[in-house]
């Protein structure tokens, strides 16, 4: 028996009978059909229950609105050997009336599928730089996967008004845009004039507090690490003060950067805190969670195709750094970042959903990537990178100096090569 499944253009079905997006499709198959493994997005291998079903017996289908007929399907399929899975796919969308059941369909659900947020190719990628959220990382993984002429990096007010002057031109030349700022507009991302394909990264919004508040003392070219020292500012006085250069700082940053709206630091965002949702489930292509972010890479890679996403940590913190907050310092955070607790809280279960839906084999990917980034980071101590510090309590910071990845990838492929291959 023949399943059909509705298809749009949503769900990136490309015509050669592969499925090119599998994770929008399992949202809505999952119960019924698991992702075997996938190569290159081209070669997708589904099972049932009962039995494995190869490329050769999936199908799609072209429909037609008002031309659907049961003579035409009866054709496709004799025409395709009767394969075990037909997508339907509607190129302008799937109409209402083709909703309603049918004798010839078994269909897998109620309504139209749930997709992931649109993807535009010809767009740049922008990344929306929480502080502390691992972007440091994030960064270096994209800059040794894009030439420097097509990345804009905006950490500094003079930074971004020296990208504003930019031609419609020039801009259409870049690739990747990353730094601490908020959008021009979310709906859609839009940044310089210029329409782009957003994602972010989140993190615990206490520990993201705790940890930038640490870091901002202890790195030497942080704007902040002078007033912070020279003062004795205390967390607290972190998280409370109303000078204007930290009065948004410990009261829902995370909120206030994915919505784009002003709110008093004092006051509860919930028009903010629901429009941060919506962005985060709706507009923005992907997000990751640091806590997670093994994971978080590897959906994110499912979209761009990085040819490289292997990575050393940066702009990492000690741990023991971290002692030095007392439980009291920490309630007076949660309590101040009620809104921030409540979006992480909205994005870890939107998170659990999206790697439900990457398949039954995505822990295996996460294995064997977890394992070749081990190996990975083992060659680059030999080479001294994880060495490099800037000041005391930070490891590989922004400001260090950039180790040899050509060095790092040759020896990782020498010794990969003699490895046997255990994902085969």
């Amino acid at each position: 028996m023949t399943t059909w499944v509705k298809c749009t253009p949503w769900t990136h079905v490309v015509t050669n009978g592969h499925c090119a997006n599998l994770s929008a499709v399992l949202s809505c198959v999952r119960r019924q059909f698991f992702v075997l493994r996938s190569k290159a997005w081209h070669a997708a291998l589904f099972c049932t229950r009962t039995q494995v079903l190869l490329p050769e017996q999936i199908a799609v289908f072209r429909g037609r609105a008002k031309k659907n007929s049961i003579e035409e399907r009866n054709t496709f399929l004799k025409r395709k050997k009767a394969p075990k899975i037909v997508f339907l796919y509607y190129p302008w969308g799937v109409p209402e009336s083709s909703l309603k059941p049918a004798s010839l369909f078994s269909t897998l659900w109620a309504g139209i599928m749930k997709t992931m947020p649109p993807y535009n190719e010809t767009q740049p990628v922008f990344f929306l730089h929480i502080p502390r959220t691992g972007g440091t990382t994030l960064d270096a993984i994209f800059f040794q996967n894009i030439e420097p002429q097509k990345v804009i990096r905006v950490y500094s007010k003079s930074e971004y008004e020296r990208h504003t002057l930019h031609s419609i031109d020039e801009l259409a030349q870049i690739r990747f845009i990353t730094g601490h700022l908020f959008l021009d507009s979310y709906d859609p991302p839009a940044i310089y004039k210029t329409r782009v394909n957003a994602f972010t990264f989140l993190r615990d919004p206490v520990e993201r507090l705790v940890s930038e508040y640490i870091f901002y003392k202890t790195w030497p070219n942080q704007h902040l690490y002078s007033v912070l020292n020279e003062r004795k500012i205390s967390f607290a006085e972190y998280l409370t003060s109303r000078e204007p250069i930290f009065i948004y700082r410990g009261k829902n940053f995370m909120t206030r950067a994915l919505s784009g709206k002003s709110f008093k630091a004092e006051s509860y965002p919930y028009a903010a805190l629901a429009m941060a949702k919506r962005v985060l489930e709706k507009n923005f292509f992907s997000f990751g969670l640091l806590e997670r972010f093994d994971e978080s890479l590897l959906l994110l890679n499912r979209t761009v195709h990085l040819n490289s996403i292997l990575y050393l940590k940066r702009n990492k913190l000690m741990a023991n750094r971290k002692e030095t907050i007392s439980d009291d310092d920490r309630a007076l955070a949660a309590e101040l970042n009620r809104a921030d607790a409540s979006l992480y809280a909205f994005a870890e279960e939107l998170f659990e959903s999206r790697v439900r839906d990457a398949g039954c084999d995505f822990p295996m990917q996460v294995a064997a990537f977890r394992e070749k980034n081990s190996l990975y980071r083992k060659v680059a101590r030999q080479l001294g990178a994880e060495a490099t510090q800037l000041s005391d309590g930070i490891q590989l910071s922004k400001d260090s100096i950039w180790w040899s990845y050509t060095a790092v990838r040759k020896k990782l492929t020498f010794f990969a090569s003699k490895r046997p291959n255990r994902t085969a």
